[in-house]
This record gives C-alpha cells, structure tokens and sequence, in this order.
C-alpha cells in the first residue's frame, strides 16, 4: 500500500480518538461509582 509521506492515517487518527473518548468514558464511569459507594 502506498503512503503519502506526512499525511495521518484517517483512520489511526479515528482511533486515537477512540481510544481517548473511551478512557474518558471509563474514568468518568469509575468517579460515578466511587462517588455512588462513597455515600
């Protein structure tokens, strides 16, 4: 496969992103339970 040199990969990038907004997700989910458990 043929690729431009210092153009992202769309799809890399797609999953970085991804990736970030699931750590996010996660984070904010375990704060939610650690906020329900702490009272």
């Amino acid at each position: 496969m043929a690729e431009k040199s210092g153009a992202p990969d769309p799809m890399h990038q797609f999953e970085i992103v991804e990736l970030v907004e699931f750590k996010l997700f996660d984070l904010n989910f375990i704060h939610k339970l650690l906020f329900i458990y702490g009272f």
